[in-house]
């Protein structure tokens, strides 16, 4: 739910659960942290990103 189109998730989220969009994008807060942390890692680390090719 939180990858692209973070946007339109929110909202469909709020709908279902009857929460405010700001309440429902606050809580997905830590995930996109988790995946933003990832991302860094495997572009900024080489060892993240080739760990798992081919060997």
């Amino acid at each position: 739910m939180i990858t692209p189109p973070l946007g339109l998730n929110l909202f469909v989220a709020s709908g279902m659960s009857g929460m405010s969009v700001m309440r429902v994008a606050k809580a997905a807060i830590p995930s996109a942290l988790v995946l933003l942390t990832a991302l860094a890692l495997v572009t900024f680390v080489p060892f993240f990103a080739t760990a798992f090719v081919g060997s």
